[in-house]
């Protein structure tokens, strides 16, 4: 409830007297310490000055109520008892409110149901019976353009762990808020938030390879409901020796007769803790004459037939395996030989 200022007026010093005064919201306290309470005799009429020995109050709105609360003190208030009567004009107020919502939700103003964006004014009674006027400025977010995406990372086995951001490569709204959640625990080793836009990962143990993985959520912060899941892949690798390279198997019998029927030196790597995943491993296979025979990334493994299923004559072929990491291409090459 709204008051007119009240105020002391030249409060004297005297006796011992000490006088506080408290406003709240429109309520003046003011107390008087004294030996004794002092009446305060209040006028019929809505203003005019109250008179104490101790103090004197003017006042200009509504009749002030006077209280004793503890012996030697006494409470003035005013604004509870108003006359029926405001003034309008000094009265009024004007809001302005920034609203956002999300496209295709409602707002409703003044009993109107609000969806597109602009200007908007309505006036409404405040507690004085005025008019009070708002204007909203609504603006309107299109949520459907988020998009978030699988993200793949590597590390070296017996790492302390992997920072990552998975929101680099999400597509988010304009001038929207994303907020990332971390929603899923992996599946071997451990993951947590670091700040808003970083989570931590780390493998189960010292010896650990393989692909781990765990997922996460983007919400607008603007569209509470607008939320997308996605999943993060890690691979955990040991080293890539120029040993196992020269270990790889150079030869394969594409029979069907279920034995070494593929050539697969992605598996190979695997099995030396070299582990890269199929999004990350490219596999070329060149004839004699350096013609391109066979190419699949993601990898697949070479079942010696040339790309569209037609069957390659026994020979020679020069392989390449591109391995994609964090931290650039690696490029293993070498000899297969076809048998039959």
């Amino acid at each position: 409830m709204r008051s007119e200022i009240i105020k002391p007026s030249a409060l004297p010093k005297r006796h011992g007297h000490i006088l506080l005064h408290l406003r709240i919201f429109g309520l003046l306290l003011l107390f008087s310490y004294a030996t004794a309470a002092q009446p305060l005799h209040l006028p019929a009429t809505a203003g005019g000055s109250l008179v104490s020995p101790a103090l004197r109050v003017d006042y200009s709105v509504g009749e002030p109520v006077a209280t004793t609360l503890l012996a030697g003190q006494q409470a003035v208030t005013q604004g509870f008892l108003q006359p029926s009567v405001f003034d309008c004009g000094a009265l009024a107020s004007t809001t302005k409110l920034n609203l956002v919502i999300c496209m295709g939700d409602t707002l409703w103003f003044d009993s109107v149901p609000l969806t597109k964006a602009g200007e908007y004014q309505a006036s409404f009674s405040n507690q004085f019976g005025c008019d009070s006027t708002v204007r909203l400025t609504l603006s309107v977010r299109d949520a459907g353009a988020l998009a978030v995406r699988n993200d793949q990372a590597d590390m070296p086995k017996g790492g302390d762990g992997l920072a990552l951001q998975p929101l680099n490569n999400d597509a988010l709204p304009a001038q929207m808020t994303p907020t990332l959640t971390l929603v899923g625990a992996p599946e071997a080793g451990f993951a947590t938030q670091l700040d808003s836009v970083t989570l931590l990962y780390l493998p189960p143990t010292d010896t650990f390879t393989g692909l781990d993985s765990f997922a996460y959520s983007v919400c607008l912060l603007e569209c509470p409901g607008t939320c997308n899941t996605a999943w993060v892949y890690v691979a955990v690798r040991g080293a890539l020796s120029e040993e196992i390279e020269n270990q790889i198997p150079n030869a394969f019998t594409p029979n069907k007769d279920g034995w070494n029927d593929t050539f697969d030196p992605l598996e190979y790597l695997r099995e030396k803790d070299a582990y890269y995943t199929d999004e990350q491993a490219e596999l070329i296979v060149l004839n004699r004459w350096n013609e391109l025979v066979f190419q699949k990334r993601p990898y697949e493994p070479w079942n010696g037939l040339k790309t569209g299923q037609k069957a390659l004559p026994l020979g020679t072929y020069y392989y390449r395996l591109r391995l994609y990491g964090l931290t650039g291409v690696k490029e293993v090459r070498g000899t297969v030989h076809l048998l039959k």
